[in-house]
């Protein structure tokens, strides 16, 4: 605060208030300053020990609020295949190809032909049109209402689709054991440890013993600013395996090399036949 603007506070709004207000200000940078700096080392520890909670440092940030925020005010003119495009910036692979082999190697290989799916997180449609080629009825859950409407107009009308809103977390659209694959690419890397664990929860509720589902997240980057600046949550692919491990679901790989990005994680998950 400049001198002039102090004298005229202490004028026209009193030396206790002008005081008090100081204080305050100087407390708040304070504050600020020192959650920078214990901010990072508490979410490196939650991140190793596998600390989830509505009191970790991890589950303020990547929100579904905030995503919800980031995604419904999106530029979706590219239809998310912006990101396909970031295969040649991140990988130095022709974006074409390496959406293909994604297709072939975790989608096709996983899903049943003319089963029930859902995918978490469609965006604009990038990946749920090669859904739809294979199964019979595909659920879309998206927490964007701005997504689920581009889906509606991208796709139309159809018996063998439905768009769900998801606003806390809950698949409750879905009955016990109704789905035979679920999908998610893309999304994941954004959501922090709290609601990823609400999502495993769901997941080993609504897949049918033996289904498979595959699951884009977060793991390690080659620094915080990486992990911040690509929007990724404090996941790791340790961390999602323990996570599917307390929520009953069995880790069947887990692949750091096929992502479009350096650092992300493919994992391929299944919900156990019943003994």
């Amino acid at each position: 605060m400049n001198a002039d603007k102090f004298s005229r506070w202490l004028h026209e709004r009193g030396v206790v208030w002008t005081l008090l207000w100081s204080l305050r200000r100087a407390v708040i940078r304070v504050h600020n300053r020192l959650l920078r700096l214990l901010d990072p080392p508490l979410a490196d520890i939650e991140r190793q020990r596998f600390l989830v909670g509505r009191d970790t440092v991890s589950s303020s940030r990547n929100t579904m609020a905030e995503n919800r925020s980031v995604w419904n005010d999106w530029d979706w003119s590219q239809l998310g295949e912006e990101w396909t495009e970031d295969a040649a910036d991140f990988r130095g692979l022709d974006p074409q190809a390496w959406k293909q082999e994604i297709l072939e190697r975790f989608l096709f290989a996983h899903a049943p032909k003319g089963g029930t799916f859902l995918e978490i997180g469609p965006g604009a449609g990038r990946w749920t049109e090669s859904l739809l080629e294979v199964a019979s009825h595909l659920h879309l859950a998206d927490i964007s209402p701005r997504c689920l409407q581009l889906c509606r107009e991208r796709f139309g009308a159809s018996e063998a689709l439905s768009t769900h809103l998801v606003e806390t977390g809950r698949l409750d659209f879905l009955a016990d054991a109704s789905l035979d694959f679920v999908w998610s690419y893309d999304v994941f890397v954004h959501v922090n440890p709290l609601d990823t664990n609400a999502y495993l929860a769901e997941l080993s509720r609504v897949l049918k013993p033996g289904a498979k589902a595959v699951i884009h997240h977060a793991d390690r980057y080659a620094s915080r600013a990486e992990r911040t600046i690509g929007f990724r949550s404090n996941l790791s692919r340790a961390f999602f395996s323990e996570l599917c491990r307390r929520n009953g679901l069995r880790v069947v790989s887990q692949d750091v090399e096929r992502a479009h990005k350096r650092g992300d994680c493919i994992s391929v998950l299944s919900r156990p036949e019943r003994s």
